[in-house]
C-alpha cells in the first residue's frame, strides 16, 4: 500500500492526508463499490468511517460469520499509516462484526 502512496504521490505527513489517502488506497483493492466518510479531519486527528465494504457485503452474501475482517483490517490500517509516517497512529473505533453499523477508525499524529 505504500508502494501506491508514494506513485500516487501521497505524502501523508499529517492526519488530514492519511484520511484522505488510506480509502483512496483501499477502493484501487476493493472497487468503486467500497465508500467512505471523513467525518472530521485536522492536521492531529481524523476519522474515517467505511459505509459500504464489499469485503463485509461478500462476507454476508456467502453467510460468514466469523470475524475475518476487522483484525486484519485494524493492523493494515496502523501498519499502513506507520508506514507513510512512524507519527501516525490509526485505531479501529468501530466494526460491523462486532455489531457496529460501520466500521471506523481514529487516525492522529502524536507529537
Amino acid at each position: 500500500m505504500k508502494g501506491f502512496a508514494d506513485t500516487l504521490g501521497f505524502t501523508g505527513n499529517d492526519a488530514k492526508s492519511m484520511a484522505a489517502i488510506m480509502p483512496a488506497i483501499i477502493i484501487l483493492f476493493n472497487g468503486p463499490q467500497q465508500k467512505f466518510e471523513i467525518e472530521e479531519a485536522t492536521a492531529e486527528k481524523a476519522r474515517v468511517k467505511c459505509i459500504n465494504c464489499e469485503r463485509w457485503n461478500a462476507m454476508q452474501q456467502m453467510k460468514i460469520t466469523d470475524d475475518l475482517c476487522s483484525a486484519g483490517s485494524q493492523y493494515m490500517w496502523e501498519g499502513f499509516a506507520k508506514a507513510m509516517n512512524p507519527k501516525m497512529t490509526s485505531t479501529l473505533v468501530k466494526a460491523k462484526p462486532r455489531g457496529d453499523s460501520v466500521c471506523e477508525w481514529v487516525i492522529e499524529l502524536k507529537a
